[in-house]
């Protein structure tokens, strides 16, 4: 991600700021550059921004590792509407899940074993 903040920043002098054709000398450039430009709180704050992105994700892969989405649970089976049905719930009508829906309460089917190949009992 470092890598590129840092071309954007390159990208950003080189073709969009337009102080390069207002000052023409290049020391005194250099000392607006460092001086009066925000490019640096900009992507400093792009960085941060990057930074607690990346944290977010990784919490959140951690909060729901243990998820498994019915379409790869042993008490799943394909119901001949589509829909999936869970043997695991009780209590809630579990004859409507998809593909895309899960719990932690799941347990991984192996290669041989899935909700298609799984008669409903």
């Amino acid at each position: 991600m470092n890598k590129k903040i840092v071309e954007m920043a390159e990208y950003v002098c080189d073709h969009i700021c337009p102080m390069p054709e207002k000052i023409f000398d290049p020391e005194k450039l250099e000392a607006y550059c460092n001086d009066k430009c925000n490019l640096k709180l900009y992507l400093s704050r792009a960085l941060t921004e990057s930074e607690s992105t990346s944290l977010g994700v990784h919490q959140l892969t951690q909060k729901y590792r243990n998820v498994v989405l019915c379409t790869e649970c042993v008490h799943a089976c394909k119901l001949p509407s589509g829909n999936i049905s869970c043997g695991n719930i009780r209590g809630i009508d579990s004859t409507k899940l998809g593909a895309y829906d899960g719990c932690s309460h799941g347990k991984r089917c192996t290669t041989t074993q899935t909700p298609e190949n799984k008669g409903c009992n």
